[in-house]
């Protein structure tokens, strides 16, 4: 599926592609394991991504916290590289990055 918007959640016909990979339960969770994002005028931060992401796929909006942040149960890869390497919420998308979202499971 592909969704195309700008950063301010607007719908956009601009061409800046991103492929999200979502892995384990986060795939259940909207029925497909890649969604192509289109988005205009990169580059955009991964909160702002986070939140136009959830944004179209509600049932996503556990891997947000109350603040916007993505909870410490998930990991995300931009590039194969963890986020957190890249500046957190703050490292950029850029057209082509592909970002994976993997749920930590836990046992006890």
């Amino acid at each position: 599926m592909t969704f195309s918007c700008n950063k301010y959640g607007e719908r956009d016909t601009e061409k800046c592609e991103l492929t999200v990979k979502l892995i384990g339960s986060l795939r259940a969770a909207i029925g497909e394991g890649i969604i192509k994002v289109r988005i205009s005028k990169p580059p955009i931060t991964v909160t702002e991504f986070l939140k136009l992401l959830v944004k179209e796929y509600e049932s996503l909006t556990i891997i947000l916290d109350e603040r916007g942040k993505l909870k410490p149960s998930f990991l995300l890869f931009i590039n194969n590289v963890d986020y957190a390497l890249l500046g957190g919420g703050n490292a950029t998308l850029k057209c082509g990055d592909i970002i994976a979202i993997i749920p930590v499971v836990h046992g006890g």
